[in-house]
């Protein structure tokens, strides 16, 4: 059918746990909680497809905003 298909997944720096410590893709994926563990998985999903299918497919890994390592002119 020809569909250019880009898929943007939204997840969470719960995937990473309860750690104060910066964190990257790379960090080491440790969740404690059911929402984490779902944001994991989900992560997980995302690049099997697109490795699999060839399809654009992303996670991206979204941080709270009262997270311990804003900036000091964040206002809220």
């Amino acid at each position: 059918m020809g569909i250019d298909l880009k898929y943007f997944n939204a997840s969470s720096s719960d995937c990473f746990g309860d750690s104060k410590n910066r964190h990257t893709e790379n960090s080491e994926i440790k969740p404690v909680s059911p929402y984490g563990m779902s944001k994991s998985t989900t992560n997980l999903i995302v690049k099997s497809y697109r490795e699999s299918y060839g399809i654009f497919a992303c996670s991206g890994i979204l941080s709270n905003h009262e997270y311990y390592f804003r900036n000091s002119f964040f206002i809220t």
